[in-house]
């Protein structure tokens, strides 16, 4: 398996992107960190995966509070001894134009999508640097590319913030061999996803992805499985589409 030996935090690891790409790193032979504000989610899927709990942790964890995500990689590394790899997945969407956000709405979405990695990057990547070595994946999305089919100010702007942070990241970690790189989904069937209304969902799948369907949680873990993987290792600073042809550079 080949990442037999290495610990992978995950972020919002409970339902979505987070748990395809948590279940798949556990299946590459990694030791996960299943971390979400709800950890019951994790625990069923940790049950099923591995009932003793040896090569995984679950922790409740709000990674907007900086204590807490201290508190998560103080306790990984109290049970794997380091951390390897970090994956800043947890986030949320919602809609509505500039006019329509409020600053409260502003704050709450721009300190989960974007505050969020920079906390949990921050608390791993003196680790990382001691080690010379790690790996960081963000999460972006295909909006801080293209416009969103339907009004996001506050989503758009904090991928766009992700995307912009993954690449300042890559440029002051590169000399101690730690590789940052992002991917930008496009649509995908999660819980999130769903959230749009079933006409731009539709309108998405037959006139605007190539590939005419969205994308499942397997295709962006596939993705991450690559870029945490030795085969990666010259790769950073990368901002991977991941969207079946919805945007094209």
């Amino acid at each position: 398996m080949k990442l037999e030996g290495k610990t992978a935090i995950v972020t919002g690891a409970g339902v979505g992107l987070g748990a395809g790409i948590a279940q798949r790193l556990f299946n590459d032979g990694a030791q996960v960190v299943f971390a979400d504000i709800n950890p019951d989610n994790c625990q069923k899927q940790v049950d099923e995966i591995d009932p003793s709990g040896t090569r995984t942790l679950v922790l409740k964890t709000d990674v907007t509070d900086e204590q807490q995500v201290e508190a998560m990689v103080s306790a990984t590394v109290k049970k794997f001894g380091t951390v390897d790899i970090l994956i800043n997945n947890a986030g949320m969407f919602t809609d509505g134009s500039i006019e329509e956000t409020s600053l409260a709405e502003w704050n709450r979405v721009i300190g989960l999508n974007l505050t969020a990695a920079f906390l949990c990057s921050r608390a791993v990547i003196k680790m990382m640097k001691e080690k010379r070595a790690g790996k960081i994946i963000n999460i972006g999305s295909v909006v801080a590319k293209n416009q969103s089919p339907n009004p996001s100010a506050a989503y758009a702007t904090s991928k766009a913030g992700i995307h912009r942070f993954t690449i300042q990241l890559a440029v002051e970690s590169a000399a101690y061999g730690i590789n940052v790189n992002a991917i930008a989904p496009g649509l995908a069937d999660t819980p999130m996803g769903r959230m749009l209304p079933d006409e731009a969902w539709n309108t998405a799948i037959n006139e605007r992805i190539p590939l005419k369907r969205v994308a499942t949680p397997t295709d962006i873990a596939n993705a991450v499985s690559f870029l945490v993987s030795q085969e990666a290792e010259y790769i950073t600073g990368e901002i991977l589409d991941v969207n079946g042809g919805l945007v094209m550079d």
